[in-house]
């Protein structure tokens, strides 16, 4: 996601205004190209016998211009004048549609100024929602334990040194996220250099979250690829990605399966599949064409009674924010889409497509 910078917000703010006198500017010289056009027709026809004639206005003389020319009664001299006046019109109208196109052009960049003020008004809104949950929580425990007379248990420090450690690792996590949106958000590309083992790659983090998920949730793995496949693709911006999914996947997870999937639909299909699904809370339909946006991740609050939707316990503290936003962003650089997979009922299932490119077996 872009962030303008002032610059670009300024520059937003002075653009209708200058579309307005853009069109003030082509309206204004259409008009008085008309009138200096039925000027040239009155002294023409003036020049041609109309002397006696002194209430012929110019637009007058002009229409009779026009009239004498369809009938074939002009004169070579008003041939000509008339082929002058014919000449200019075109390039007077050309000289509109050259302005219209213009303000046409304008209006349009900045619509899209308008929209990435909005998601910058949107992204800030989000990063201080989420720095705002562990800072106040960091506050009021160092309140707490620095407060004179008041004896705490070794259960209860114990547990505020737990959540002192979330709440720091919430903001170092979110710091993060920030960096790796900065870095990424200002690439126009990044290298497509590695022959990735696609199978090998996911089954690998399948081997390293297993640890991670609460007991009695699984990690599953489903390779549907022709064997010793191979993708070429940025390896590092591709498991960036698939971590942070199944970061997700397993935070919010608290019974069932989290299940990663890799598939090609045919031999020459055009794009490889991945999805990370789990039997987690879900993401509300209506809440799902802005989690990719500005507006950032789903917190796993489906009902917004500040658990996680699924038995009543605390929504996870994390800065999930900002994820889904580099997610789309990286992808965006390895030429493939990022989506909620609509079809999946039982949680929360995302779906990638990556450009199959240059793939081929192992060699």
């Amino acid at each position: 996601m872009s962030i303008p910078s002032e610059d670009m917000t300024e520059k937003k703010q002075q653009q209708p205004q200058h579309a307005s006198r853009q069109a003030l500017l082509a309206t204004g010289t259409v008009a008085l190209a008309l009138e200096a056009i039925a000027a040239v027709a009155l002294v023409v026809n003036n020049c041609s016998g109309m002397q006696d004639r002194p209430d012929t206005t110019a637009h007058a003389a002009f229409g009779q211009m026009l009239q004498q020319a369809a009938t074939g009664h002009l004169q070579p001299s008003e041939m000509g004048a008339l082929a002058v006046v014919a000449l200019a019109i075109a390039a007077l109208a050309g000289y509109a549609c050259y302005q219209w196109r213009r303000l046409r052009r304008w209006r349009r960049r900045y619509r899209e100024l308008l929209g990435l003020y909005r998601q910058r008004q949107q992204f800030m809104a989000k990063v201080s929602r989420e720095m705002r949950t562990p800072l106040h929580s960091i506050v009021g425990f160092v309140r707490l334990l620095n407060t004179p007379g008041v004896t705490i248990s070794r259960a209860d420090r114990a547990e505020i040194n737990r959540q002192l450690q979330e709440s720091a690792d919430a903001l170092a996590g979110l710091a993060d996220k920030l960096a790796v949106l900065s870095q990424y958000d200002t690439m126009s590309e990044v290298e497509l250099c590695h022959a990735v083992d696609v199978a090998g790659l996911i089954g690998e983090l399948a081997e390293e979250y297993r640890p991670k998920v609460r007991q009695g949730v699984r990690v599953d793995v489903f390779s549907y690829l022709p064997s010793q496949y191979l993708l070429l693709t940025n390896q590092a911006v591709l498991t960036h990605v698939l971590r942070h999914l199944l970061d997700n996947a397993v935070r919010f997870t608290r019974r069932g399966h989290v299940t990663i999937i890799a598939d090609l639909p045919s031999a020459g299909a055009e794009w490889l599949l991945l999805s990370v699904s789990d039997s987690g809370p879900g993401i509300p339909p209506e809440r799902r064409p802005t989690v990719f946006g500005a507006d950032g991740d789903y917190d796993g609050d489906a009902d917004g009674d500040g658990t996680d939707g699924g038995d009543g316990e605390a929504a996870p503290l994390a800065p999930a924010g900002t994820g889904l936003a580099i997610c789309r962003t990286m992808m965006r650089l390895l030429g493939g889409t990022i989506e909620i997979d609509d079809n999946y009922t039982t949680g929360t299932s995302i779906l990638l497509k990556l450009p199959t490119g240059a793939v081929g077996p192992k060699a």
